[in-house]
């Protein structure tokens, strides 16, 4: 069985994770890559950043909006990632006649 255990994660590899989920979900939203360590900006800075490489259909958005968006698409992607190995890793119980 391929079941994932999460017992030796650390916080650094949950916190990698997430701002891989991040940069990959942003180009959704965005029409160039996200700044070089965006990831420890200040939140204004990294909001103005949004604004200026923001797709067209975002262009008008608020940057704080976007990043919203953008975390939502990444958390919720995560979420069926995870649901999904665990319904596949799940045992198959088979009933003997």
């Amino acid at each position: 069985m391929n079941k994932k255990i999460y017992i030796n994660t650390t916080a650094e590899d949950i916190i990698k994770k997430e701002t891989e989920d991040f940069d990959w979900a942003s180009s959704f939203y965005l029409c160039g890559d996200l700044p070089k360590g965006w990831g420890s900006m200040e939140d204004e800075k990294l909001f103005e950043e949004l604004e200026q490489i923001a797709w067209q259909p975002f262009e008008h958005w608020d940057g704080e909006d976007i990043y919203n968006e953008i975390s939502k698409l990444a958390s919720a992607t995560r979420r069926y990632i995870e649901e999904q190995n665990s319904i596949e890793n799940k045992p198959v119980l088979l009933e003997q006649k």
